[in-house]
């Protein structure tokens, strides 16, 4: 513990020494940085290549192709031309990609909305459909009308004529039109309270229009009920009078009730088993859209590639860059300096070092380093020990100091406190250690020494060498 101690203070006192040149360490730090400067401004000004076409200034990823036949990215070092050139090409793939993807994602969206609306349409029709919802119990009524059209003059001739065309008589296109039009449709609609539905096969497979051939239609008529029934035959009787006053006299229709009654159950059926595969399709066609939107993915946005680098920004971060590296080199060759100069330098530090080599006590430190303000409070801890010594009846104190006669003049303050006890009738003098005469004269001998000024080497022998002379020093001042 007292080793780490004495390191953390000795660490503390050369931050100290090293932070007290600060002014050189800054100064030096600013030279280094303009030189810095100078040096990459004139070399970008005077260089014989456009900062353009110099290599190995900016970074891309190209694709290589092993040894062993793998495709592998690398980073390499080109010039700006190739650099733009290349980020110019990865903007063009990516514009590409990206309007691939949006069209993509159009079309699923599209198809999304499209699977989704049939879906929900049969879902409707699922839930409001009069033939759909008949239970078991309750039966199906239907009812089949054929309609056929007679041309009234040359019949023989048109017959054939008609047959070998290959061509569906007008009167059957107008009938079918109107039973399958939208506007019967709506009409109906209303009729059945189906305003609010959009599902078209809710009323077609009420009133189910069929061509037979080309002069020959029939309407099958289907409902849960006989009410429902009568309702969609008296709603069609208007085509009876569209084909009067369409055939006028050149031709006649004739109208057949082929059936009426109970419906064929295996009809309910079969459309149950058509509907519920129906809407599992459906449902199968809505799972895929949703997939398939989702498998539409979006390429790497680009501004992961990063903007494009602009060439005189450029060379205003490489004067930045080397403006840094100038000023931390420059600070940092200084500091090295004078941490050297610290470790190397064997003058005292630590004030604690004699006290625990020696054991010798430390009666006060007036400065804790070289240069700092004195300490009033050390001062009059000083003086407070020759008051309590002069008390004993100590007539003589001798504070010996190896830097009498050498560096006296860095003990000017501690002279001061010498004189003002002369001044009290005591023998006090400030000796070097070679007066040994006078060091064994005195009753007491105190030691005086000054920190980041007395030479330790010098220090060590003085204690000695009093030590051989007198058997106790009554302590070390810090002066």
């Amino acid at each position: 513990m007292e080793n780490n101690e004495d390191l953390e203070i000795d660490l503390l006192r050369l931050g100290r020494f090293v932070l007290s040149k600060w002014i050189i360490i800054i100064f030096s730090g600013v030279v280094f940085a303009l030189l810095a400067f100078s040096y990459k401004y004139f070399a970008f000004k005077y260089s014989s290549v456009p900062l353009a076409e110099l290599d190995k200034q900016f970074e891309i990823e190209i694709v290589e192709e092993q040894l062993d036949g793998r495709k592998q990215k690398v980073k390499k070092k080109v010039n700006y031309n190739i650099y733009k050139a290349d980020y110019d090409a990865k903007m063009a793939d990516y514009n590409a990609e990206y309007s691939a993807y949006e069209i993509n994602k159009k079309v699923a969206a599209d198809k999304v909305g499209q699977a989704k609306l049939n879906l929900d349409l049969q879902k409707e029709y699922l839930e409001n459909s009069k033939l759909y919802n008949i239970s078991d119990d309750d039966k199906l009524y239907e009812t089949i009308v054929f309609y056929a059209i007679h041309d009234l003059s040359n019949s023989n001739s048109n017959s054939n004529s008609n047959s070998n065309s290959n061509r569906q008589h007008p009167a059957v296109t107008m009938a079918v039109g109107l039973l399958t039009s939208n506007e019967f449709i709506t009409k109906l609609r209303g009729k059945l309270d189906m305003d609010n539905l959009t599902n078209d096969k809710l009323v077609k497979e009420l009133v189910n229009v069929r061509v037979k051939d080309l002069d020959s239609f029939e309407v099958v008529f289907r409902a849960d009920s006989k009410e429902l029934l009568e309702l969609l035959l008296s709603e069609t009787e208007f085509i009876n009078g569209t084909l009067k006053e369409f055939c006028r006299s050149y031709c006649d229709f004739s109208k057949i009730k082929l059936s009426s009654g109970s419906g064929n159950p295996n009809v309910l059926k079969l459309l149950k088993l058509k509907e519920k595969e129906s809407m599992y399709e459906l449902e199968k066609l809505f799972a895929v859209a949703l997939k398939n939107e989702k498998n539409v993915i979006e390429p790497i946005k680009f501004e992961d590639f990063g903007k494009l680098k602009d060439l005189e920004m450029f060379k205003i971060f490489k004067y930045i860059k080397f403006i840094l590296i100038g000023f931390v080199f420059g600070v940092f060759l200084p500091i090295c300096f004078y941490v050297l100069r610290y470790l190397l330098d064997n003058r005292l530090k630590d004030e604690n070092y004699i006290t625990n080599v020696f054991g010798i006590n430390k009666i006060s430190c007036i400065h804790s380093r070289d240069g700092v303000k004195a300490d009033d409070r050390a001062i009059k801890t000083i003086e407070s020990n020759l008051d309590y010594i002069i008390c004993k009846g100590v007539k003589s104190v001798s504070f010996v100091s190896s830097l009498c006669g050498v560096n006296e003049q860095k003990l000017i303050e501690f002279s001061s406190l010498v004189d003002k006890f002369n001044a009290k009738g005591v023998s006090v003098k400030l000796v070097s250690p070679s007066a040994i005469k006078e060091i064994d004269a005195s009753d007491v001998v105190i030691i005086v020494e000054k920190l980041d000024v007395s030479d330790l080497n010098d220090v060590v022998d003085e204690v000695k060498n009093i030590q051989t002379v007198k058997e106790k020093i009554y302590g070390i001042v810090y002066a």
